[in-house]
């Protein structure tokens, strides 16, 4: 009997000292600090993840700014370790996505140096996490612009979503800001609409099947940051605009409001849908939100009073 007694103590005691000494759950929402980054102290690097990895590389070095890296870095399970270099031009301000499980770097600037130019890119490389190995030369480019000339940028944006990448907007070699968006589907670029301004050093995040678009400078300056946001919708490839917006894309029917205040809808998307209706009163808008209706074509005579289409059909309200 005092044998079971002193081994149901031991246990006890044992049990209290183990749970005293466990690092209690940080509360949902809290930041902790975790493990330093191996390689030298950057700024302007890139980085992407694929499955539970992050990787972590170029930028240029705190002691100078003309020092671009090309090395890389892996984050697994605590650890950092060194991986192959990036096998094009050192630079920062560059960008990186991940379409299937192949992540692709590009675009950014390489500083001058005394024996070099300095250089804007709008090149590729892929990484393969499986082979651990870089393509030996760039994978894809962005597209020349509409006047034919090249569309090298730094301070860019870029995503995936829904099987395709993104990038846009960043800085020019002329130092002006750009307003555009390339979608890359893994062997060809299309160019789509940006509604918002012309701005480099934006931020960007993803949603379920969506991506938000925000901040960034508008000057080359730096004399204008932005405090707008821009959803996409990585299904339709449509915009919504922000509440209280009042600029309309170019190339689309403008339509005035009747005595009521309120607009008229003749037509709808491509193949009848629409993804935003945007009511309005005398006052203006009221509220704009995302729907996911698909609607039928109604002929004008048979055309909705109030809603109107905000999609890529030629129609859409003047507010």
């Amino acid at each position: 009997m005092k044998y079971f007694s002193f081994l149901v103590y031991l246990v006890a005691f044992i049990a209290c000292h183990d749970d005293h000494h466990t690092e209690p759950e940080l509360p949902q929402g809290q930041w902790t600090e975790s493990h330093p980054f191996k390689g030298i102290p950057r700024t302007g690097g890139v980085s992407f993840t694929i499955g539970d990895v992050a990787y972590v590389g170029l930028g240029r070095t705190l002691s100078t700014a003309t020092e671009a890296l090309k090395d890389f870095w892996m984050y697994k399970d605590t650890t950092w370790t060194r991986i192959a270099d990036f096998p094009g031009t050192e630079r920062y301000g560059a960008v990186a996505f991940v379409l299937g499980n192949i992540a692709y770097v590009g675009t950014g600037y390489t500083p001058s140096t005394k024996n070099q130019a300095d250089e804007f890119h709008h090149d590729f490389y892929a990484y393969d996490p499986s082979t651990g190995k870089w393509s030996d030369t760039p994978v894809t480019y962005l597209p020349p612009d509409a006047q034919g000339e090249s569309n090298a940028r730094k301070d860019a944006i870029a995503f995936s979503l829904n099987n395709k990448a993104y990038v846009g907007t960043g800085i020019s070699p002329k130092n002006h800001a750009l307003k555009d968006l390339y979608c890359f589907d893994g062997s060809t670029w299309t160019e789509l609409y940006f509604p918002g301004e012309a701005r480099y050093g934006a931020s960007v995040f993803v949603i379920d099947d969506k991506a938000v678009i925000c901040l960034g400078t508008s000057g080359a300056n730096k004399t204008s940051y932005l405090a707008d946001v821009n959803i996409f919708d990585g299904i339709t490839q449509e915009w919504s605009p922000p509440p209280g917006k009042s600029e309309i894309p170019s190339g689309r029917r403008r339509i005035r409001p009747d005595s009521a205040g309120l607009c008229h809808s003749f037509h709808f998307g491509q193949n009848g849908r629409t993804n935003q209706r945007i009511y309005h009163d005398r006052d203006g808008p009221v509220s704009s939100y995302l729907l996911g209706i698909r609607y039928s074509k109604r002929s004008l005579e048979e055309s909705q009073r109030s809603p109107c289409s905000y999609d890529k059909a030629d129609v859409c309200c003047r507010l």
